[in-house]
């Protein structure tokens, strides 16, 4: 094929390195492990939303090449943008913003990345090919990346030593030694720190290497019994300014012993309650005159009963259809719930006890018992949910609140006035001493119940302590799949507790891209998605849904579950561990907290990777949950146009193409609650009901759907979107819709304010 030119690069000299792994007395050690790592980033490539990444390394130079898709075989794809720089390890629509000028519709480019590594004179390269995919989403441009390294490079090597403490790795290219780290460990002795290798003599290379037998160093054990659990720090802050709060890390003795108010099981659904009987009272029966007849009586009644400890009340209906010859006698038969709202959340049921003759009749009047099943943790006699036991003897850490008599046990602050800022809470060690450590592993037991579809951060960190160091000074922390430098006193991310937090996920995707779609409509109260209204009377309870997050899972109750993590970079260094709860206090936040116990760090090799939650070690998003800003009410009267409309008749094999469809401005009246979304329309001479939900507290993108009021969606349904241009502020979507007679219909719409 003429045009196409195929260059292949010759492999370059190879040598061999090999060496002997021994004790201090010069005996050999078998079955040691050396490991042979190279400064490679193209092992770690990550793509998001607009964006892609690949691994850092400060020193590289990052060259991305931005190339036009070629249309034949004529040649090399032009370059359209070359950028090239230190460190420069992603590629965003930004970078690519200057290109897209005047494109509309889809576009595809070429992407073509090389990474640069220099010591002294010498570099090697690392190469990816890819592609950039740009197209409209929503009105908006995106684009999606896709880019595969050329595997020619390798990021680590392993050898393991012979009865004689021999090890050899074969085939190495030249050009890399000078980048190429060693290592050596073995069961019983101390590692080896990675150090650089020797110019190649003779076509090989020689390292030989000398391990320290391991004197056990004791273990650090926190289980918060002690005095010593008096010396971790606690604080609270948003935007770096301290906060005096209720809610906030606090040492608890005996933690199952905080109860939660009893109202809270009345607006919360926690995944521990169950289904709870209660002895209800009927009330007076008022006779239902239009409903009933001589046959057939219908009377309406209040049930009064405990519900977790507080009088509650439902509307019931009762029949009475079973006298002599047929003729009512008062004594009812039958009750059922009167309000349909009510009807997931309660179960009604007639206890037939041996003292009963009539096994086939209630015969309920006023006063008659009748049960009652409701969600709930007792029997009615008020015990409520409580924190868990401690994970071992009596004492954890727990950060939440025990001071605001409505809300003990969550980690909600009545008090807190923040708004939606960030609210952090720490949690801090004292210092660690690990210098006589050869490894360091660290366990500890942890459990959490969060609103997961508030924002809510649960994150361990790690900071260097060494004396010998001035505040500010620079450490490299290294291990076999990364290195970073990190400053003294300067905690970096180790681990995120919550699962959702970098991931977009269903309800708990801040952004509210996720799958999960929650209808206020179709999941009754004390479903899933707990939505619990604000009484007249304003007593504080929380107007957002709630959905339980915990350390078992999505809506399941809490547990005390184990982690572990490798911190073998840090032996020999001394640490402080953190502790960071991040939360914005919102009065949906009625869910418990986080807790925890027995803090262990272990001169024992772990067998799972150290990994740091920064670029350097693969972890390129932000590892908190990123903040939303919540945007303006959309309440209020619009002017809403369809353009561009279609229509096709279905069931007519003649309409083989779309007719236009055109329709009246008209005027609408939106209401807005949180994420919810209602107003009226006439679409296709159809009066229509609409209810929609926006995807997250922006209010930017409403997804909606419609049906005709009349007939209740059974003449004509719909759908449709509604964003606002971030530039702009226009507020536009699309629209489609299906009636029963096969009609489709489809179209823009533009809604702008009135004032």
């Amino acid at each position: 094929m003429a045009g196409i030119k195929v260059e292949m690069e010759p492999f370059g000299e190879i040598t061999s390195i090999s060496g002997y792994v021994h004790d201090t007395s010069e005996n050999p050690i078998p079955d040691a492990l050396v490991t042979l790592k190279t400064p490679s980033v193209l092992d770690e490539i990550y793509f998001e939303e607009n964006k892609a990444y690949v691994g850092k390394s400060d020193e590289a130079i990052y060259k991305w090449d931005i190339m036009d898709e070629p249309t034949e075989f004529s040649g090399e794809p032009a370059v359209l943008k070359t950028i090239q720089a230190k460190g420069k390890n992603s590629l965003s629509i930004d970078d690519v913003k200057s290109l897209l000028e005047g494109i509309t519709g889809e576009k595809v480019f070429l992407i073509s990345l090389e990474v640069t590594h220099k010591v002294g004179e010498n570099q090697f390269k690392e190469q990816a090919m890819g592609m950039a995919f740009v197209y409209e989403f929503a009105g908006e441009q995106t684009i999606e990346f896709d880019l595969m390294p050329d595997f020619t490079n390798f990021s680590i090597m392993e050898a393991w030593t012979d009865s004689q403490g021999a090890y050899q790795f074969y085939d190495v290219e030249k050009k890399l030694v000078p980048f190429l780290k060693a290592a050596a460990k073995a069961s019983g002795y101390k590692p080896t720190s990675y150090v650089t290798l020797e110019t190649v003599q003779e076509g090989a290379i020689t390292k030989d290497f000398t391990l320290e037998v391991q004197t056990v160093a004791k273990s650090y054990e926190e289980n918060f019994e002690t005095g010593t659990a008096d010396i971790w720090s606690t604080k609270i802050e948003s935007g770096g300014q301290a906060l005096t709060s209720n809610t906030k890390w606090q040492l608890l003795n005996n933690p199952d012993q905080v109860v939660m108010p009893s109202n809270l099981l009345n607006s919360v659904m926690f995944a521990d309650m169950g289904w709870v009987d209660a002895q209800g009272t009927i009330g007076t029966i008022i006779k239902v005159a239009e409903q009933s007849d001589e046959f057939f009586v219908v009377g309406k009644a209040v049930v009064t009963f405990l519900e977790n400890g507080q009088e509650k009340t439902i509307n019931t209906l009762l029949y009475d259809f079973d006298g002599q010859e047929g003729i009512p006698d008062g004594k009812y038969e039958f009750i059922e719930l009167d309000d349909t709202q009510e009807q997931g959340n309660y179960d009604l049921w007639y206890d037939f006890g041996p003292e009963t003759t009539e096994y086939w009749s209630m015969n309920l009047v006023e006063g008659s018992t009748i049960m009652v099943s409701y969600q709930g943790v007792s029997d009615g006699e008020g015990e409520g949910l409580s924190l868990l036991p401690a994970y071992s003897e009596s004492h954890v850490f727990w950060v939440g609140n025990l001071n605001s008599s409505d809300y003990i046990g969550t980690y909600y602050d009545p008090d807190l006035n923040t708004g939606e800022d960030i609210v952090d809470a720490y949690l801090e060690s004292p210092m660690i001493d690990l210098n006589d450590f050869s490894y360091v592993t660290l366990q500890l037991q942890t459990w959490f119940e969060v609103n997961g579809i508030n924002y809510s951060s649960m994150v361990l960190e790690v900071a260097l302590m060494d004396d010998d160091l001035a505040e500010g000074d620079s450490v490299t922390i290294e291990s076999d799949y990364g290195e970073v430098s990190v400053k003294k006193g300067e905690f970096v991310p180790l681990f995120q507790f919550n699962p959702f937090a970098m991931m977009g996920m269903g309800a708990f995707d801040p952004s509210g891209a996720g799958e999960s779609e929650f209808s206020k409509t179709a999941i009754p109260k004390k479903g899933l998605l707990q939505e619990v209204e604000t009484d007249a009377d304003s007593d504080g309870m929380p107007d957002e849904p709630a959905i339980g997050l915990s350390s078992a899972g999505e809506f399941a109750p809490p547990l005390w579950t184990p982690f572990e993590y490798n911190l073998n970079p840090y032996a020999g260094h001394k640490i402080k561990l953190r502790f960071k709860f991040s939360f914005i206090n919102k009065s949906s936040n009625l869910f418990r907290g986080w807790a925890i116990d027995d803090v262990k760090i272990l001169d024992v090799e772990s067998y799972s990777d150290f990994e740091i939650m920064t670029p350097e070690f693969g972890f390129f998003s932000d590892y908190y949950i990123e903040e939303i800003i919540e945007g303006e009410s959309w309440s209020g009267s619009y002017a809403m146009k369809l353009t561009d409309g279609i229509s096709l008749d279905m069931e007519d094999p003649s309409a083989a193409e779309p007719a236009p469809y055109t329709q009246a401005d008209q005027y609408i009246t939106i209401i807005q609650e949180a994420l919810w979304v209602e107003t009226n329309f006439n679409f296709a001479g159809l009066d229509c009901t609409v209810e929609g939900n926006f995807l997250d507290e922006s209010y930017n993108y409403l997804d909606f759907y419609f049906y005709d009021t009349n007939t209740d969606g059974e003449t004509l349904w719909g759908w449709g979107v509604l964003f606002v241009d971030e530039y702009t502020g226009v507020i536009s979507g699309s629209i489609g819709a299906e009636t029963s007679n096969g009609i489709m219909y489809g179209g823009e719409l533009i809604v702008e304010t009135t004032k």
